[in-house]
């Protein structure tokens, strides 16, 4: 059976909750989901991609609205980052 992971981001890039609103976020995703490996809280001091996994389809600027073309981004990330690295799964 495959795991299913949800990832909450704000639109708003250099939010971060503070942490009592953060344990709530974590309590009511329990309640949510009961039958879950774990919940967990990741915050990034700075603005990352996070990777989504296999089914990435498209990278969109939230500004313009342009695409990212995917091979060209894969490309830039091995060069500078030494690949992609899989972020950590949240439910």
């Amino acid at each position: 059976m495959s795991d299913a992971y949800l990832k909450i981001i704000p639109k708003n890039f250099d939010f971060i909750p503070e942490q009592a609103k953060q344990r709530l976020a974590m309590e009511m995703l329990e309640e949510f989901a009961p039958d879950a490996e774990g919940v967990q809280v990741e915050v990034h001091e700075r603005v990352q991609f996070i990777d989504q996994g296999e089914y990435l389809e498209a990278i969109i600027c939230p500004l313009c609205g342009s695409s990212l073309n995917i091979d060209y981004f894969s490309e830039v990330i091995q060069s500078t980052h030494g690949g992609m690295k899989q972020s950590s799964r949240l439910i």
